[in-house]
């Protein structure tokens, strides 16, 4: 009685001090906890998306070892009292160990390396012996490693064939309830290894192209050996080829594994048995399962079992009939899986090709052909449902993502049981959710691809919706993955403690005389389960659960015990699950469906993030589609999204000039303000990408571009730079131009390269020396004075107007060409020589003047000639023939005074270069001389010889510049001069005519807009200026020589006759008015004066210009 009061008095004691230990414990915590969140907030700006996430790699000290420290962790976990226990725990383990690690070296280094053969090296010009040659050692080491593999699959054969040989003393563990299911599934991984390297072999045509050519080369050596190498090395080498084609190449590496080479393997009934009961209960999980539960690991798993069952049919034969027609039915659940990238597994292809039974006896024609037409619907399924199973999932996704969020970043100091397990729900829940994302991905895609069946375009835009939610969920998890770090320890801690209390309750029900193994097995696991977990603890703890008796336990408490030790491993491997769900690198084969993707979405429903990360998955396997990507982003994305930040900026600053109200809704919808308003850096392919930068980029050349176009406009865009930075927050840089120009013209190289479209566009001034814009785009025309000609030569050097002259006298030959070529018309040369002919025969009754109504006459004459047309002058062949002439000679006339500005503009710039210089008289030699320092030094004397140098060559341009209309005229007057042209003399009175009418015409127009704001098209042609018929045509009669027979004519006498009268007349009608006329006639007169008068007035300045165009040419 006494020890018990003492007992409890003891326990009550130990119970106060543990809670007083575990009060300090926390506050220690606590205090620990707060003290780095105070450092996390001074040095740590979590999480800043444009840093990667944080990676942490949870490695346990356990498997930072080398091999031979891991062979004696091994030894030191498993030290149990029972000898052969020990022993078939320890090989098992080692075997099971081999065999993963030959998994992971196939899928890390061998797989990828034959998939992607020829992919990465996209030169064609790279010989097919050196693409092989280049991986010929890689292959060698994959023969070792498969030649290891089978080794080691024989073993694992041998040592399970023991064991069900061995006669135990215990007869309940030995009648046949040793369950070895992990070491079925180790071996089935293994055979699926081998399907899915026959597999890529057979589908990687290029590879067997270029290794039968490599093959021919090393048999062409052997037989020849031109390049004189060793043939001893290549003897070898040919031997190794033929075994890497018999091994590797031949497409048999699943077959030649279950030729087994000892038959008391096919004679135990006890391990057939046990892998087909193995068979059984897989079977039947999947056969309760539908297909949308399952997911991409899972799918796996069912193929291993596959597998498997196909080595046990090989290797025992066909012992029930039943579970293969329960296999072939589940076929029709599971008519294709993708065991890796793009190779897709058909299991009733296969079976037909492996196993060596006749499937015809048991299973009929019609459910044989039955799963080809379900694979098939399969496809219309998918095409009809994927749009529901989007929708659904990205309601899972982001559930499952504010639940994590809120769970996983809670304060672990304070944590509590039940929010522990919720995290571990909630953790294992995105593991299910992620795989059965990645089922539906790969499997579609690669069954599309696989069956050559179209994709429709909303399909492909819905596949990658689900793509970017399954990257949205490794997006979550890498950002929390910190936050992960923290609690993983708690997360394993209590899930060995529900796996210990699972196992305490097993154990008070063993009874330990009878059941030796059984208790040794629940003591080892019990001992593994305390302290760290690692990889090894996990291969031991699986292989243990083989000894732990069905019937002796209870099967709830076994499958619990079993679920729970899966979730503890699933929990462990979480980091690596969590990877290879969301890895997409399988979407290689089908990167076209990401460039339609961004090419239909857009900036407008895309999220460039995910599908930043969609890419870099891609890149990973070949970094050349890098570029294809990112130009894909550039022409789809940013282009697009610039273009309607432009537009919404314009429309904002000229929304007070639209009378009814303008709604910038559907321009704003289309802008995606993720972009802007969270201005992130996407890493792509180890390139950062940033969207914003782009658009501020883009604003500032726009506008900067158009603002020198049109200098007037630096409001506008001054507007929308501050629209830009305070609705979109971009900072877009002052372009610093003025809002105006005098001095920057046009670029003379501009000028040179489009001379005809210049001379076309411009008019040319006489007085001013000022060309024109004749038509604009913009509120103002752009003018042409000395000054710009001279600050285009300070710029480009005095040598450019040789060039410009140059490309003037080409202009000059082309028109002068043209202008011959219609007066020797047919048409034109006959009423010209008619005309000559009158005049000379009436010239004395005409009083040796040529009348104006013969040249109206002749005007007509001109503009109804009606011929087909040039298509040598496309240009002017829709005018009429007196347009022409205008036109060609307004066209040398423009040409003349350009001309005449480049010498005005090169005097200008002398003149300016010497302006400082004080006018003085040159000194002499002598002066020179007496003037020079002798404490001078020699480079001072060289600097002040190169600047009188420099000087007396700029006075010297200034007074004696280089005459171009000398020039301009002495290389044509030679040769036209003498020429039977002179019949061109008589055509000027009607030319003038119709230039007079047509300048009228002009002004007239230019009058009415002034007056009464009459509005004009942008391209419609407006002059109040246009001399340059009148310096071309003076031109034209100096190099015709013709200045004589034109004087001759005496036109302006007979322009003057002829309104005189006209004035004469009116002013006769004007005094009769009051005779009875009446008021209508009295306005025709008034306004028949007036007209004559204007005509008069242009007629009069047209022959003063002329005059002074003429002092240019008479000099010379």
């Amino acid at each position: 009685m006494w020890e018990s009061e003492d007992k409890s008095l003891q326990d009550s004691t130990n119970i106060i001090l543990g809670e007083n230990q575990l009060q300090k414990y926390g506050k220690f915590l606590f205090s620990y906890t707060s003290k780095l969140n105070q450092l996390e907030d001074t040095h740590f700006e979590y999480h800043d998306v444009r840093n990667s996430p944080v990676r942490i790699k949870l490695i346990y000290h356990d498997e930072n070892m080398n091999a031979e420290d891991q062979k004696e962790n091994i030894l030191n976990l498993v030290n149990t009292d029972n000898v052969i226990y020990n022993k078939i725990i320890i090989i098992f383990t080692h075997l099971n160990k081999e065999i993963n690690f030959i998994v992971n070296e196939l899928k890390s280094k061998y797989y990828n390396l034959l998939l992607y053969y020829g992919e990465q090296d996209s030169n064609e010009s790279i010989a097919p012996e050196t693409q092989i040659g280049n991986i010929l050692s890689q292959i060698q080491d994959l023969l070792n490693l498969v030649k290891y593999a089978y080794k080691i699959f024989n073993e694992t054969l041998k040592q399970l064939n023991s064991i069900y040989y061995f006669q135990w003393n215990n007869k309940v563990v030995g009648d046949n309830n040793i369950c070895l299911y992990d070491v079925f599934l180790s071996l089935s991984e293994l055979l699926m290894s081998f399907a899915t390297l026959d597999e890529i072999v057979a589908n990687q045509a290029l590879f067997n192209e270029h290794w039968n050519v490599y093959k021919q080369a090393v048999i062409c050596q052997i037989q020849t050996n031109s390049l004189g190498l060793d043939m001893k090395k290549l003897k070898i080498l040919h031997k190794m080829m033929n075994d890497i084609e018999k091994v590797l190449l031949s497409g048999n590496l699943f077959n030649n594994a279950m030729q087994t080479k000892f038959n008391e393997l096919k004679t135990n009934h006890k391990l057939s048995t046990s892998i087909l009961n193995y068979i059984k209960l897989n079977m039947i999980k999947f056969e309760n399962k539908q297909l949308s539960d399952l997911t991409y690991h899972k799918c796996l798993h069912f193929v291993k079992v596959c597998m498997l069952y196909v080595f046990h049919i090989n290797t025992y034969g066909m012992n029930d009939k039943k579970l293969f027609i329960k296999a072939w039915e589940c076929f029709k659940k599971f008519t294709s899986v993708t065991i890796y990238c793009n190779i897709v597994w058909f299991p009733d292809v296969f079976f037909e090709q492996h196993v060596t039974i006749n499937i015809a006896n048991i299973i009929d024609k019609r459910n044989v052909n039955a799963i080809r037409s379900i694979r098939d619907s399969y496809i219309l399924q998918a095409h009809e449902n994927i749009f529901k199973e989007v929708n659904i999932y990205n309601i899972y996704i982001l559930t499952w993502i504010i639940k994590f969020d809120q769970l996983i970043k809670k304060d672990i100091s304070y944590m509590r049981m039940n929010e522990i397990k919720q995290i571990v729900n909630i953790l294992h829940d995105g593991i299910i959710l992620s795989g059965k994302i990645k089922r539906i991905l790969i499997n579609i895609t690669n069954l599309y691809y696989t069956l050559n069946k179209p994709i429709v375009k909303n399909n492909v835009i819905f596949i990658c919706k689900l793509a970017e939610s399954l990257k949205l969920m490794e997006q979550s998890f890498e950002e929390n993955f910190v936050h992960i770090c923290k609690i993983f320890n708690k997360i394993i801690s209590f899930q060995q403690y529900q796996c210990l209390s699972l196992l305490g309750n097993i154990k008070k029900n063993i009874n330990t005389n009878k059941n030796v193994e059984l208790l040794t097995s629940l003591v080892l696991v019990e001992k593994l389960l305390k302290g760290s977990c690692s990889h090894d603890k996990l291969l031991i703890i699986k292989h243990s659960f083989a000894f732990m008796n069905k019937i002796l336990l209870k099967e709830d408490e076994f499958n619990n015990l079993n679920k729970c030790v899966s979730q503890l491993s699933l929990s462990y491997n979480l980091e690596n699950i969590m990877a290879d769900n969301c890895n997409l690198s399988f979407l290689y084969f089908h990167k076209n469906l990401i460039n339609i993707y961004i090419r239909n979405n857009g900036c407008h429903n895309l999220n460039i993030r995910y599908i930043s990360n969609i890419m870099n998955d891609v890149c990973d396997v070949n970094t050349k589609e890098k570029d294809v990507f990112l130009n894909e982003i550039h022409t789809h994305i940013i282009e697009p999204l610039c273009t309607s930040i432009e537009t919404n900026l314009r429309l904002h600053s000229h929304l007070h000039l639209q009378v009814e109200k303008l709604t910038l809704d559907k321009v704003e919808n289309n802008l995606n303000r993720i972009f802007l308003q969270n201005p992130e850096l996407f890493l792509v392919l180890n390139e950062y990408l940033d969207i914003k930068y782009k658009i501020e980029n883009y604003l500032d050349k726009t506008f900067y571009d158009l603002t020198t176009i049109a200098l007037h406009n630096y409001k506008t865009y001054n507007e929308m730079r501050n629209i830009a930075k305070y609705k979109f927050e971009l900072n877009v840089i002052e372009n610093n131009l003025p809002s105006k120009t005098l001095d920057n013209g046009i670029d003379i190289l501009f000028l040179i390269r489009n001379i005809n479209s210049f001379i076309n566009n411009y008019n040319y001034n006489i007085n001013n020396q000022v060309f024109i814009e004749n038509k604009s785009n913009n509120k103002f025309l752009n003018t042409i004075t000395i000054s710009h000609i001279a600050n285009n030569i300070r710029i480009y050097g005095i040598g450019i107007i040789n060039t410009l002259i140059n490309y003037i006298y080409q202009y000059l030959c082309k028109k002068l060409n043209t202008l011959i070529k219609y007066l020797y018309n047919e048409n034109i040369k006959s009423k010209l020589i008619k005309e000559i002919k009158f005049y000379r025969e009436n010239k004395l009754k005409l009083g040796q003047k040529y009348p104006f109504d013969r040249a109206e006459k002749l005007l007509k004459a001109l503009k109804s000639i009606q011929e087909d047309p040039d298509p040598t002058d496309a240009e002017l062949g829709h005018l009429n023939y007196a347009e022409r002439f205008r036109v060609v000679i307004t066209q040398v006339g423009n040409a003349i005074g350009l001309i005449r500005m480049i010498r005005s503009g090169s005097l200008h710039y002398c003149a300016n270069s010497v302006q400082f210089v004080p006018p003085q008289s040159p000194p002499t030699c002598s002066d020179a001389e007496e003037d020079e320092d002798p404490s001078l030094s020699a480079n001072t004397r060289h600097c002040l010889d190169t600047f009188d140098t420099v000087l007396k060559k700029s006075i010297h341009n200034l007074h004696e510049s280089t005459d171009y209309f000398k020039l301009i005229i002495n290389v044509f007057k030679p040769l036209l001069a003498n020429t039977s042209i002179k019949h061109a003399y008589i055509v000027i009175p009607a030319l003038i005519y119709h230039y007079v009418q047509y300048i009228i015409k002009i002004k007239e127009k230019v009058n009415k807009i002034k007056t009464s704001n009459f509005a004009i098209g942008a391209q419609e042609i407006l002059n109040f200026t246009d001399d340059g018929f009148i310096l071309g045509l003076s031109y034209l009669i100096k190099i015709f020589n013709i200045n004589a027979l034109y004087n001759s004519l005496d036109f302006y006498a007979s322009i003057g006759e002829k309104y005189k009268i006209h004035q004469d007349g009116g002013a006769a009608g004007g005094a009769g008015s009051g005779g009875g006329k009446s008021v209508v006639v009295n306005n025709v007169d008034s306004l028949t004066q007036k007209t004559s008068q204007v005509y008069l007035n242009e007629f009069l300045l047209f022959y003063y210009n002329l005059n002074s165009v003429h002092v240019f040419f008479d000099q010379y």
